[in-house]
């Protein structure tokens, strides 16, 4: 019925239409709206549940697949090998570069910059040395935050009252101030032979015309003693003895790493008194 009288409505618009002229926009709004009125409610949706039993089911391998992968594993690995490899080159570069510029600090470069004469009013006037106090001063601004707190500890150990804590310190800093000079032929040549030219460990050092030999060493005990905290001779610099005595028996040969000491700390203070000299001498008896 309802169908029927859609139907017959449509047929009377269409001729509705004719009369009116009305637009095919407005026919087609009317018409909708009839066929929403006309229907009895919306369509109804149904839905069924099912479940899937996954238990049984197999991967199947593709194989491209895993060839696909295997390539480009192995292309990653072959593109980070190429990477370290250009890493440890470029930082190698670096380091070749410094060792260059190094040796273009000539002898006659260090003479301009570090060498100078005793003046008239001091004993040996007119020597060319190399200052200590251009030394001493290197080696404060090495640690330079370290006198400075040891100074301003002094201060108040002072008005403290601690007059044991502060005798020492100023024993400490009478040794450490008592600086000479060193005599220039001296230095340009410890500088030229030890950190320029390496002829110790190299074979290419002499003295008065004969080749300094550190193998030619058999029966001489070796103890070699290095600090923990050393800021200019770095660790294992001073064990290469060890390996250039390459004829001193085992026996004789003896390795001591102090913790906690420096440069100048290895042969005073208390760490020298309590741990390292005991070696030394234990050392000496033992040879005698």
């Amino acid at each position: 019925m309802a169908t029927q009288a859609i139907t017959m409505a449509m047929h009377g618009m269409r001729q509705h239409v004719k009369d009116r002229d009305e637009s095919l926009e407005e026919l087609n709004a009317r018409l909708y709206a009839l066929q929403q009125r006309a229907r009895r409610g919306p369509t109804p949706e149904v839905f069924y549940a099912k479940h899937l039993d996954n238990t049984r089911l197999v991967t199947e391998g593709d194989p491209e697949r895993a060839k696909e992968m295997r390539r480009f594993g192995i292309a990653m690995v072959a593109l980070f090998l190429l990477v370290m490899v250009y890493v440890v080159q470029h930082f190698q570069s670096i380091e070749y570069g410094y060792r260059i510029e190094a040796q273009k600090q000539t002898m006659a470069d260090y003479e301009r910059k570090v060498i100078t004469t005793v003046p008239n009013r001091y004993a040996g006037a007119g020597r060319r040395v190399y200052p200590g106090f251009m030394q001493l001063a290197a080696f404060i601004a090495m640690n330079a935050d370290r006198h400075i707190n040891a100074h301003a500890a002094q201060f108040r150990r002072l008005f403290a009252g601690e007059t044991e804590a502060a005798a020492a310190h100023r024993k400490f800093y009478d040794e450490y101030f008592a600086v000479s000079d060193l005599a220039a032929e001296f230095y340009l040549e410890t500088v030229a032979q030890v950190f320029q030219e390496h002829t110790l460990p190299r074979g290419l050092m002499t003295f008065r015309g004969t080749k300094v030999n550190p193998a030619a060493i058999r029966r001489t005990s070796l103890l070699v003693v290095e600090g923990e905290r050393d800021d200019i001779c770095g660790i294992g610099q001073t064990m290469a003895a060890l390996d250039l005595c390459r004829n001193i028996p085992l026996s004789r040969k003896t390795y001591h790493l102090q913790t906690g000491a420096g440069h100048y700390g290895v042969f005073s203070g208390r760490a020298w008194t309590n741990q390292i000299f005991p070696k030394v001498r234990a050392m000496i008896q033992e040879a005698a």
